[in-house]
């Protein structure tokens, strides 16, 4: 499981025309934000965007609100900054950070030696998390709506098959 994935579009001068946010939840649903109109406080450091939440990603947040995403713009290294905005108030943050690396077959089996298990721990995580939230903070279990934007794609889950064959 993939919580999100981020994409930078570079045209031919190799400066961003957009970001595209592939958001996934845990109800075979994935999300498409397509960020190409930054907002006045971007520089040539970082680019910010606000974007009305249309997509239902925890069942501890309704749908109200907007996120306000910052991205830094160095191809050195990555700064991503994303914040739930609620009435003023900041409901929720997440960062993610690190280094770039060249796409290379030597640094991809790098990574899939170091970290064997980061899908399977994601989950996890995603779980302890959700468990301190209701038996801890005691906050109430939403139900999931209706996806009502055309950009949320609803997938099926991996259907298993078993075959017997007989030789």
């Amino acid at each position: 499981f993939n919580p999100v994935n981020f994409y930078y579009c570079y045209n031919e001068q190799e400066n961003i025309d957009c970001i595209v946010v592939e958001v996934n939840n845990t109800y075979n649903e994935k999300h498409i934000y397509i960020l190409d109109n930054p907002d006045n406080n971007s520089s040539e450091q970082e680019l910010v965007f606000q974007q009305p939440k249309q997509f239902h990603v925890s069942p501890f947040n309704n749908m109200n609100g907007y996120y306000q995403m910052t991205f830094s713009t160095a191809i050195s290294g990555i700064n991503i900054n994303i914040t739930l905005i609620r009435d003023n108030v900041k409901i929720m943050h997440a960062r993610l950070t690190g280094d770039s690396k060249e796409l290379n077959t030597k640094n991809l089996l790098y990574t899939l030696v170091k970290y064997p298990l980061t899908g399977l721990l994601t989950m996890i995580r995603i779980f302890k998390e959700a468990a301190k939230l209701k038996f801890i903070k005691k906050m109430v279990f939403l139900k999931k709506p209706q996806p009502t934007s055309v950009m949320t794609i609803v997938t099926a889950p991996p259907k298993l098959h078993h075959r017997i064959s007989m030789f």
